[in-house]
């Protein structure tokens, strides 16, 4: 009884849809179809999207960082970096569970994985949970909790026990599906889709009508119906010839989809797809004015516009939910892009030149970025610079480097003045 006051709470809003067929997370559009995860996943264009962000997120190294005198140390041997670059159950490896959260997190507009602890508190597991079975709620004393249904039976989960990877969010706590809100747009792409296969499978493109000089009996109709259906209509006898007998005429009744923009509107809706996901469209094959030169930039755009804003949602909520309170200040994850932001290959060697003529980099630290196999260390670990390289105060005159150690020895005896 004392639980059952406890919990009874109202639940937050979760997606808010306005109809139920029967099915979760279904909409209705204006232009007539139900929107779903499922039926949206059958247009290519939300199929690219989704898979082209869960594709980079899963592709990209994460690991467990340490800062340690201002230098960035991989943690390799922490038991986190192990479940987030490895195997976060047994069930599945990163990739895979990095994928699968955040295609949920695409489509449903959240993503979530209970956190399996071991007896001293630390995480061992990551196992998902369906979105669609879970319900963020607040306590009669207003504290988060989530519930999750399965196979008939509640149980509630602690927040921190929890990772959440959200979308957009009215209220921080429950993020927002791009389906809802982007019904309109998904439903018109169904419906373009749905007309286009039905031109194709009527076949007679243009539709035309058959005139007969004489008036045909009802039966004499049924056939003719029939014989043409047989011998024009489906994809496989466009172009066939029609005969025509007893007088008969055909006449073009209506106009062909090319004429009626029908291609140009799926073109759009395609772009205006890849909007509410915020993916670039030359990304879903959509090449307007992209040459060699600004396909990397695009790239890099894309990376930094759409890519990243997910994955420190990833970071955050692993430092927030991973790691123990007295590891947060020095322990963080961080996902590598250098991957993907790679500029044009003259950009590149470019850069490197630059970098090794002053020293910043070796022969090793360029092929180490371009994932190639070093030098023996004799020899590419070597920094080089040129010889008319020197100090900077060896440039001042006598009279300047005078007033320089004066200046320098009044600083030491009175550390405090700025």
């Amino acid at each position: 009884m004392f639980l059952d006051k406890l919990f009874a709470a109202t639940p937050l809003p979760s997606r808010q849809w306005d109809a139920d067929p029967g099915a979760s997370g279904w909409v209705n559009s204006d232009a007539g179809e139900w929107v779903s995860d499922q039926t949206a996943m059958k247009l290519s264009a939300v199929w690219l999207c989704v898979a082209i962000i869960s594709g980079d997120i899963k592709s990209l190294p994460w690991g467990v960082y340490e800062k340690q005198d201002g230098k960035r140390i991989r943690r390799s041997d922490h038991p986190v970096d192990q479940l987030l670059s490895l195997e976060p159950n047994p069930e599945m490896d990163s990739t895979t569970f990095r994928e699968t959260m955040q295609i949920q997190r695409e489509l449903k507009g959240n993503a979530y994985a209970e956190i399996q602890r071991d007896y001293l508190g630390d995480p061992k597991a990551l196992w998902i949970l369906d979105a669609d079975q879970v319900q963020i709620k607040r306590t009669v004393q207003g504290a988060l909790y989530y519930e999750y249904r399965q196979s008939g039976k509640t149980r509630q989960i602690k927040p921190e026990n929890v990772l959440h990877i959200k979308g957009m969010s009215m209220d921080g706590i429950v993020g927002m599906s791009v389906l809802q809100y982007a019904r309109e747009t998904i439903g018109a792409g169904l419906a373009i889709a749905k007309t286009g296969n039905t031109l194709f499978a009527n076949g007679l493109r243009p539709s035309a009508v058959f005139t007969h000089p004489n008036k045909l009996e009802e039966k004499a109709r049924a056939n003719l119906r029939a014989s043409i259906a047989k011998l024009y209509q489906g994809s496989a006898n466009t172009g066939r010839p029609i005969l025509l007998e007893e007088g008969m005429k055909v006449e073009k009744w209506s106009i062909t989809p090319e004429e009626a923009q029908f291609l140009q509107s799926r073109e759009f809706n395609i772009q205006d797809i890849a909007r509410w996901f915020g993916v670039k469209a030359y990304k879903l094959g959509i090449l307007q004015r992209e040459t060699h030169t600004n396909i990397y930039q695009n790239a890099k755009e894309h990376v930094e516009g759409c890519i990243m804003p997910r994955c420190m949602s990833w970071e955050m909520e692993a430092k927030r939910k991973l790691f123990r309170p007295e590891e947060r200040g020095k322990l963080y994850t961080k996902f590598d892009f250098r991957g993907l932001l790679r500029d044009a290959p003259t950009e590149r060697a470019d850069y490197y030149r630059k970098m090794a003529d002053m020293g910043a980099y070796s022969i090793n630290d360029i092929l180490e970025k371009e994932d190639e196999d070093p030098l023996p260390a004799e020899l590419g670990d070597i920094r080089l610079v040129p010889l008319n390289y020197e100090p900077l105060r060896n440039k001042l005159k006598p009279r300047d480097e005078k007033n320089h150690k004066a200046n320098r020895e009044q600083t030491n005896q009175n550390p405090e003045e700025p």
